[in-house]
């Protein structure tokens, strides 16, 4: 799992235990879930919008420009950072 072996994730692990604390590890955890799910999706949603505009055959996206993809992926992006911003 990204080049880290067993022994280095628990040194990770303890380590943000000490520093965080058992009260806020749970709620860290789920912000860190949460950013990985919403990055992912940015990133699916960034990926489609260029496929789409990649493909001779297709408009850009159902009921939609090309621009109008990019600029929601755009959306999507900075509204998942102002809520990181406000997380932290």
């Amino acid at each position: 799992m990204f080049g880290i072996s067993m022994g280095e994730l628990v040194l990770i692990l303890l380590a943000a235990f000490i520093v965080v604390g058992p009260g806020r590890l749970p709620g860290l955890a789920r912000m860190l879930g949460r950013f990985i799910r919403h990055a992912r999706k940015a990133l699916r949603d960034l990926s489609d919008a260029v496929e789409d505009a990649e493909s001779p055959d297709k408009t850009g996206g159902p009921g939609g420009s090309l621009v109008e993809d990019l600029r929601e992926a755009g959306r999507a992006a900075r509204n998942l950072e102002d809520g990181l911003k406000e997380k932290l």
